[in-house]
C-alpha cells in the first residue's frame, strides 16, 4: 500500500508514521522538506515566512517535486506528510490560488492508496520543535486549508479521518488497513 499522513506541523504524524512502518513493515519516507530547506538555506519555518512570495512558491514547489518523485520510486510506503500537505503550506503562504490548484490537480493522479488525516488532536499543547515553529492558531489555519483541499480531493474513501483523540490513531490506521488488505 501506499499510505500517506497528512496534517498540520508537530501534532504527531511522524510518530505515527514510525508506529505504522513498524506494524505493516513498508518503507518509511520522510524529510524531503528539510533537506530542501537545506539545499535552500532555509533554517526555519519562521524564516520561510519571512522570504518573498517567489522564495516561498520555489521551496514549496521543489518539496512538491521531490516528494512526488521519491513517491513514485516505491511500490509500498509509509510517507509522514502528503503532497496536499505541501499544496496547503502553498495556500497558507499566500501562493496565487491557480497554482495551488494546478498542484493539486497532479496530486489527485497520485497513487496513493490511503491518506490518513490527523487533526490537531485534544489538549495539544505546541512544544518548540527544533525548526523553531511554535504552534498557535497557524496550526488551525494550516489545518483548516488541508481539510477544504482533501474534501475537494476526488478520493473521499481513500481518506481516514482519525479523531482528535490521538491515542486512537494507531488502532485506527491499523484497522483500516487491514480492512483495505482483506
Amino acid at each position: 500500500m501506499r499510505i500517506a499522513i497528512a496534517g498540520a506541523h508537530g501534532i504527531g504524524k511522524s510518530f505515527l508514521a514510525n508506529q505504522l512502518v513498524e506494524q505493516c513493515g513498508y518503507p518509511l519516507l520522510t524529510g524531503v522538506a528539510g533537506k530542501v530547506a537545506n539545499v535552500m538555506g532555509v533554517k526555519t519555518i519562521k524564516d520561510m515566512e519571512d522570504e518573498s512570495i517567489e522564495t516561498k512558491m520555489a521551496y514549496q514547489s521543489l518539496v512538491y517535486w521531490e516528494m512526488k518523485e521519491l513517491e513514485l520510486e516505491h511500490q509500498s510506503f509509509v510517507a509522514d506528510r502528503s503532497l496536499y500537505d505541501v499544496i496547503a503550506y502553498m495556500v497558507w503562504y499566500g501562493i496565487p490560488a491557480h497554482v495551488g490548484m494546478f498542484y493539486h490537480e497532479l496530486a489527485e493522479s497520485q497513487p496513493y492508496d490511503l491518506i490518513i488525516h490527523c487533526p490537531i488532536p485534544d489538549g495539544f499543547a505546541p512544544p518548540e520543535v527544533r525548526n523553531g515553529y511554535k504552534g498557535n492558531s497557524r496550526h488551525e489555519l494550516f489545518n483548516g486549508i488541508l481539510e477544504v483541499l482533501l474534501r475537494r480531493s476526488q478520493r473521499d474513501k481513500q481518506i481516514l479521518w482519525l479523531p482528535k483523540e490521538r491515542d486512537q490513531w494507531l488502532s485506527i490506521s491499523m484497522n483500516a488497513i487491514k480492512d483495505m488488505l482483506n
